[in-house]
């Protein structure tokens, strides 16, 4: 079965998938096969325009593939957008050798590249980690802006969680719409076939 990767968002490993049969997945991590919800074809189209995902056109063999390029797009990514970034920052370390332009630096680094590129979890790490030496070292200014950026991080967290949400409650509202159309289908063919045996669209005329 061949797998088309459509959309994705490297820094998420989140990617939209069509399989051989037309059908739009969802695949995001942990990467389960209970978790790949269906998408409705103007669902592509909104991840893109709307959830900040890039287009793609990758053809895979099996899942196994998919999920193993998606693990190295968000490892390549990560680096690449996090260089000079480490990944752990050691209080005792900065407070001996950052001079408040270095800590500076790092929340502007944060606030340019890790908030954006939705990498909350090391973002909120860092912030964190930078909040405390400045408060430590009574830089209030320094302090204020670590915290306001903590808030960013943490409502963008949220917004993106909440538009990932609402794209896999897609598959049922999905499912829920078809089943719909499914009953209007049936019951235009139940009308239809009355009139035919009626013989005229009159008969449905209530009567005089």
């Amino acid at each position: 079965m061949k797998l088309k990767l459509e959309a994705l968002s490297p820094a998420e490993g989140i990617g939209i998938v069509r399989q051989s049969d037309g059908t739009l997945r969802l695949i995001r991590p942990p990467y389960r096969s209970s978790d790949t919800p269906s998408l409705p074809e103007a669902a592509l189209q909104e991840t893109i325009i709307y959830h900040g995902f890039s287009a793609a056109s990758k053809v895979f063999d099996d899942w196994r593939d998919v999920i193993q390029f998606l693990n190295q797009v968000v490892a390549d990514t990560r680096h690449l957008v996090g260089v000079e970034i480490p990944e752990a920052i050691e209080a005792t370390d900065v407070l001996a050798l950052a001079p408040c332009d270095v800590i500076s630096s790092y929340l502007g680094r944060v606030e340019q590249e890790l908030i954006p590129h939705k990498l909350f979890d090391r973002a909120e790490l860092i912030l964190s980690t930078l909040l405390r030496i400045a408060l430590s070292r009574n830089e209030l200014k320094v302090a204020a802006r670590a915290a306001d950026l903590l808030e960013l991080n943490r409502t963008s967290r949220k917004e993106r969680q909440a538009g990932m949400a609402e794209l896999a409650r897609l598959d049922a509202r999905f499912a829920h719409l078809s089943g719909q159309r499914a009953g209007q289908a049936a019951e235009a063919d139940r009308i239809a076939e009355a009139m035919r045996n009626r013989g005229s669209v009159l008969a449905f005329a209530p009567a005089s």
